[in-house]
């Protein structure tokens, strides 16, 4: 199959969003005909015709911003509207001299942002799409905070997804919708969606033979559990570092925080007061290769190429195009 894969950065030596579309580029390259169609971070632009010298390559430059504004550039997307309207009429010369059986569309992975290429005569597939969630009620007083004010737009999302004519129009046009989990679907019910399915956003990639047995901490006389990503309220950290302290077990536990956020300070404060000494470790933001060294083995059977495998073929089972 020809594939046109749209991703919002992809690059191998990034994390989180740039690192999940290399991935469905690389994968998805090794059994289909592929062209890369890529919005690099600015002071990244080149990387994806580095790191895919053997691929046809799209690649523009995100808008660039103050580094003191790069959380509200990574979570709004300002660059993502002129990025829209600059594609939308690529796309239509693109496509008028290049034929492709499918576009998909891998990033954003968040449901918020219209595809530029729904509606141009080719099937889409969009996603897998996740994130979204509404916060717990009974978090709201304490995630507004520490959040920054730009996140207080998502509250306009129940009004964006039964009104805003462009989002509705890029959905309606999009053949299959992958989500990573089946609450996505329900995030998307107020939306025109013509055909769902659940596929994970990233894999292994060396899976092992592993089971929980062979990794038993006996094995290490301790309990590891490690924490990596955005050190905000919503996702824990600091309800981690409370049941930590109400844990009794003749095994010693311990929990090492590794990320950034609005939240480690106060995390950082919660032990303190628990007396929980070495039993967490905050590390603060690691290269990519130190949180990979400080990782456990993985205990996963499931890769992403076969996850990719799986993402190529909807379009094609389901009869609405044909390999080529």
């Amino acid at each position: 199959m020809r594939v046109l894969l749209m991703t919002w950065a992809c690059d191998r030596d990034d994390v989180s969003e740039p690192e999940i579309s290399y991935k469905w580029a690389r994968e998805m390259s090794q059994e289909h005909d592929v062209t890369v169609f890529a919005v690099s971070k600015p002071d990244r632009y080149g990387a994806v015709e580095e790191q895919f010298p053997h691929l046809p390559v799209i690649e523009w430059s995100d808008i660039r911003l103050p580094a003191r504004l790069s959380r509200f550039q990574a979570i709004v997307k300002p660059g993502y509207l002129p990025y829209y309207i600059r594609a939308r009429r690529h796309l239509k010369r693109l496509l008028a001299e290049q034929h492709f059986d499918v576009i998909h569309h891998v990033s954003p992975l968040a449901w918020r942002y219209p595809s530029p290429a729904a509606g141009l005569g080719v099937p889409l597939l969009r996603g897998p799409l996740e994130g979204g969630l509404p916060t717990p009620a009974v978090l709201a007083g304490a995630v507004a905070e520490t959040e920054a004010g730009f996140m207080s737009l998502r509250k306009t999302d129940s009004m964006r997804k039964r009104w805003d004519p462009v989002l509705r129009a890029s959905y309606r046009a999009t053949e299959k919708v992958l989500g990573t989990a089946p609450y996505v679907r329900e995030l998307l019910a107020p939306m025109p969606i013509n055909d769902f399915a659940v596929e994970l956003d990233n894999g292994i990639d060396d899976p092992l033979p592993l089971t929980y047995d062979a990794m038993r901490p006996a094995r290490t006389g301790r309990l590891e559990l490690l924490f990596v990503g955005r050190v905000i309220r919503t996702k824990g950290v600091r309800d981690a570092v409370r049941a930590l302290a109400r844990v009794e077990s003749r095994t010693p536990v311990r929990l090492t925080v590794i990320g950034d956020g609005e939240d480690p300070e106060a995390c950082r404060r919660e032990a303190g007061e628990l007396c929980l000494g070495d039993r967490v470790r905050f590390l603060g933001w690691r290269p990519k290769a130190d949180v990979q060294a400080t990782s456990p083995q993985p205990m996963c059977s499931s890769s992403q190429a076969s996850a990719n495998r799986r993402a190529a073929s909807y379009l094609r089972h389901s009869g609405t195009c044909c390999p080529a």
